[in-house]
């Protein structure tokens, strides 16, 4: 078999360095949960299934039962959609039995190295993913009765 043209004028040697130098695997900014109601999801950009997953705060906020979810140490997670009902954000609350600096690793493990996200206030940390459709960022803030919660936000409306 016979070497591309291109693979022969840099050589096997530097090919080898070259897709070692390659980013790593980054996998796509999940966007919806699993809800427990027999195999359901919450998508971000669909319609909030009325399902009584969740009991109204107001027009746009929704605060997800306790047992409708499991997993990683959420407490609380609140839904928020548009005038149309399409959920756009998803917050997260952590009872903070897993530390923040491990789910800061375990997340860039999967979705790459991450970035600081705007505005955060004097004492708080913060660590943000984002791709063409969602953004997902992580927030730890000692002054707040929930130190640990994170955002999943649809970056879609408008479009």
């Amino acid at each position: 078999m016979r070497a591309l043209p291109w693979v022969r004028r840099i050589g096997p040697a530097t090919l080898i360095l070259l897709a070692s130098c390659a980013p790593p695997h980054r996998e796509a900014i999940y966007r919806y949960i699993n809800v427990l109601d027999g195999g359901s999801a919450l998508r971000l950009g669909e319609p909030f299934p009325q399902r009584g997953l969740a009991d109204r705060i107001d027009d746009t906020t929704l605060a997800l039962k306790p047992g409708s979810f499991a997993g990683g140490g959420t407490t609380q997670i609140w839904a928020y959609v548009d005038s149309a009902g399409i959920l756009r954000r998803l917050e997260f609350y952590y009872d903070g039995s897993e530390p923040y600096a491990t789910k800061v690793r375990d997340y860039t493990a999967s979705l790459g190295p991450p970035s600081e996200p705007p505005g955060l206030r004097l004492g708080a940390s913060g660590v943000m993913w984002a791709d063409s459709l969602t953004r997902f960022t992580l927030y730890l803030d000692p002054k707040r009765p929930t130190p640990m919660w994170s955002e999943l936000t649809d970056l879609t409306s408008g479009r």
